[in-house]
């Protein structure tokens, strides 16, 4: 299965690029940054998505059932390239909700706010190369401009109000007009964190009846709003990686093993090959080097599962490997799930 989306800001793509972008995927899989995960598996049904873009400018974030499939963006440029993904590890059964979330890059020209212009069209197929369309899986690009021209007007009504902000900040700091443009709380910048707050959001459903369900992970797992307990689970998954302790890190990891069993479509499961597991729990060259304070934590899947995070970098980062790390409660207990 492949959810393919064309995306391009600050240019435009043809009139109806239903008919002029190129879905063929396979003619990108070397390109680089493409991540495809086709392999061997004893799956019935794989689902990925592809995503190509012209010019794009903003934070774009990918998400299937709440869960981040492919984040990228802070202002950064990106042209003439495509990224492949599996969807596997967020399935769920029945419909999946596939959603794009853009924060587009705003700047300022005096008092007016330029905007950039976003392009986007997108469908899901039944395979990888696209050549088999789901009727009515789709992200039109006649959505995407109804839903960014509705966010325009908003940013615009936000953009004014800042403005006027910023007019009382001037008469009462005369002589620091220079930091008008980059001032933390300037018009500026709340603009940013308004764009963060309300992005342009589209989204489309297809079903899965055939491939793996982690319905009891992206649906039906607890809520959790305990930042304080999932801190100290974070702390104590660093404390066992320093210790080198691979028994207490095999059960912390248990349901992200066995889950990789299963959207991989790996034969066996983890007890199958706990001795190969527990060799290589742990990480020798993995940085533990921050403190509680360093911790990041963000939530998806409305509450369910949450990305943990330090310093701006993967929470266990060594010059071997990279280990995102997302909690959730399986259980009554707090695993790694992903």
């Amino acid at each position: 299965m492949v959810c393919a989306l064309v995306v391009s800001a600050g240019c435009r793509l043809a009139d109806d690029p239903s008919e002029d972008a190129a879905w063929n995927l396979a003619l990108f899989e070397d390109s680089r940054g493409t991540e495809h995960f086709a392999s061997a598996s004893s799956n019935p049904a794989e689902f990925f998505f592809g995503i190509m873009y012209e010019d794009a400018r903003g934070t774009v974030t990918l998400t299937l059932n709440g869960f981040p499939i492919h984040q990228a963006g802070g202002g950064r440029r990106f042209q003439n390239g495509i990224l492949s993904y599996s969807l596997q590890k967020s399935l769920v059964s029945g419909p999946n909700v596939f959603r794009i979330r853009i924060e587009p890059t705003t700047l300022r020209h005096g008092d007016a706010l330029w905007f950039p212009t976003v392009r986007l069209h997108g469908r899901v197929t039944g395979d990888y190369h696209g050549d088999r369309p789901i009727p009515g899986a789709e992200i039109t690009e006649a959505q995407v401009d109804s839903a960014y021209a509705e966010w325009k007007e908003g940013a615009k009504a936000a953009w004014a109000g800042f403005l006027r902000s910023e007019t009382a900040w001037r008469e009462a700091n005369p002589d620091r007009g220079w930091e008008i443009t980059w001032r933390s709380g300037g018009a500026l910048d709340s603009m940013w964190a308004w764009s963060r707050e309300h992005p342009v959001v589209v989204s489309t459903t297809f079903e899965n009846e055939a491939g793996p369900d982690f319905s009891d992970l992206f649906l039906e797992a607890p809520v959790l709003t305990d930042t304080v307990r999932i801190r100290d689970y974070a702390m104590y998954l660093r404390d066992r990686m320093a210790a080198r302790d691979t028994l207490a890190l095999f059960e912390a990891f248990r349901r992200y093993y066995a889950d990789q069993y299963i959207y991989y479509g790996v034969d066996g499961n983890i007890e199958d090959d706990r001795q190969s597991l527990l060799d290589n729990a742990v990480m020798p060259h993995a940085d533990l080097d921050f403190g509680r304070s360093d911790i990041a934590l963000r939530s998806w899947s409305t509450g369910r599962v949450w990305e943990v995070t330090r310093r701006g970098h993967s929470f266990f980062e060594s010059e071997d490997a990279i280990q995102d790390v997302y909690i959730a409660e399986i259980d009554g207990e707090l695993q790694v799930v992903r």
